[in-house]
């Protein structure tokens, strides 16, 4: 999947992307988003769109709900002596969970918000709060800014990875999926760092695949989305000055928001909440 890596972008997607980590407090640009970027006039129309329900705190607000909807089975609890085993300290046990942390309160506000910017495009659109053309300001109140504390491991390239990690990372980002190609979540690429404890994962998802367990739990947040984004709808406002992009960008932009709020995203929901909730609890710095 092409896309515009963070430490790459310029011009006006760097200062989009910069927007986008101060408004939702989190320190990555997620893969949506980084693909949308290359395609021509999406990436500004949708941040356009998406800005004042991010800053307003209406997509948190719903993403609260729905992350509290997936109801977790009984689980293992990981202990430092097992990580340790496998080589991950408590420095990186804390690299794993801030990580793990940023993923799953991003991933729930994308779902919201991708599943908003859908209906918009396809219009099915509520009334809106107002007929005017409003693009909430620069400042405006949001998440706050993500802190240099919060920095994630450095992205891995899975063709530099060693075959056996690549290997790891591959298996896990085929759980869940029901059909099609498989696209790389950027969460693998970030945990490459420690192939141990992504041995770990596989091991304790592949029988909540199995079970039938994670085949509920994304269908049951696919049927809440739906719900939750028309009331986050019902607050976006009548306009904003970013045109609207071209019918063959368009196309494709809701092609692929159609294919991440009804795959990727809602699969990445409930594995990120099963990997936290597996792992100790050590303190995280700041």
């Amino acid at each position: 999947m092409d896309t515009i890596p963070e430490d790459e972008a310029a011009g006006i997607v760097k200062d989009i992307y910069a927007d986008m980590r101060a408004v939702l407090g989190i320190p990555v640009v997620n893969l949506i988003y980084r693909h949308i970027a290359t395609l021509p006039g999406c990436l500004e129309w949708s941040w356009a769109t998406l800005r004042p329900l991010y800053a307003s705190g209406a997509i948190g607000r719903s993403a609260q709900r729905l992350a509290a909807r997936v109801a977790l089975p009984p689980l293992p609890r990981l202990s430092p002596a097992v990580l340790a085993a496998v080589g991950v300290n408590p420095e990186s046990i804390r690299a794993v969970l801030r990580t793990l942390d940023t993923y799953n309160r991003a991933n729930p506000m994308n779902l919201i918000a991708l599943t908003v910017l859908l209906a918009d495009m396809e219009g099915r659109v509520p009334p809106r709060a107002n007929t005017g053309r409003s693009v909430a300001p620069r400042g405006a109140p949001g998440a706050a800014p993500a802190q240099p504390d919060d920095a994630l491991p450095p992205l891995l390239a899975v063709e530099r990875m060693p075959p056996d990690t690549a290997a790891l990372v591959r298996e896990l980002a085929a759980i869940g999926v029901e059909e099609g190609g498989v696209a790389m979540p950027t969460l693998w690429r970030h945990l490459a760092h420690w192939p141990g404890y992504l041995a770990l994962a596989l091991t304790l998802l592949r029988p909540l695949e199995a079970n039938g367990w994670l085949g509920e739990a994304i269908e049951a947040l696919r049927q809440r989305k739906e719900e939750l984004a028309r009331e986050t709808q019902a607050a976006l406002r009548g306009g904003h000055d970013v045109a609207r992009p071209d019918p063959a960008a368009g196309a494709e932009l809701q092609a692929v928001v159609r294919s991440f709020t009804g795959g990727l995203i809602v699969r990445m929901i409930p594995i990120g909440q099963v990997l936290r909730a597996t792992l100790p609890e050590i303190a995280i710095p700041g």
